[in-house]
């Protein structure tokens, strides 16, 4: 069997290697994220968690020094910083259906992003709403239940629970500020919401 770690060390090298040839105050300017010269870092806040990445070599630290093992929220921090255009959240937000190519990856989406954020906080829906609320997450009038709350630096997502009832099953949706596909291509926006459910999830079983 391919060990899944190894794969994933393939596109984060690369980007980290990408990350190398842009410009320091460039990717600063663009990204929104905040430069730390004295320690030559990128501080990264991730639903609440602060992440430190390397500059140049694009290493990613978590906030007690160690080394941050989840490849796939690392690969994702580092394309936002070198596919950072600079373009500001426009307030008006898209489903996965309407990003450029979303088609490709629209029947794997719904299965592992929809369909799940649909069952994933039904049995814990009051810790959902107060990691929510403790990351400053807005309630919008939107389903039963939405939040809006900002992703990585520029990008800001929604998602939206409805809840099960006599003529319905629970249901649920992931809308995007249409500026994340200035940042990020259609595979990425594929992993990216699930990498936010993954986190809260883990974070209200704590």
């Amino acid at each position: 069997m391919v060990n899944k770690q190894s794969n994933y060390n393939v596109p984060f090298n690369y980007a980290r290697e990408k990350l190398k040839l842009i410009n320091l105050k460039t990717i600063s300017k663009l990204s929104g994220i905040d430069f730390d010269k004295s320690k030559s870092m990128f501080t990264v806040d991730f639903l609440g968690d602060i992440y430190y990445v390397n500059y140049p070599d694009g290493e990613i630290y978590n906030n007690d020094g160690s080394i941050c093992t989840n490849l796939s929220l690392k690969i994702i921090i580092i394309r936002y910083l070198i596919n950072s255009t600079g373009e500001p959240p426009v307030d008006r937000y898209i489903s996965y259906k309407e990003v450029p190519g979303g088609h490709v990856f629209y029947p794997n989406y719904k299965k592992t992003i929809i369909d799940r954020l649909a069952l994933e906080f039904e049995c814990c829906i009051d810790k959902y709403k107060q990691f929510m609320d403790s990351i400053q997450a807005e309630r919008i009038s939107m389903g039963d239940l939405a939040y809006k709350f900002r992703y990585i630096g520029n990008t800001y997502m929604i998602f939206i629970l409805w809840f099960k009832d006599d003529e319905f099953e629970q249901r649920s949706n992931v809308l995007m500020d249409a500026n994340a596909i200035q940042y990020f291509n259609a595979e990425d926006l594929a992993v990216c919401p699930g990498l936010a459910i993954d986190i809260i999830r883990k974070k209200i079983q704590e």
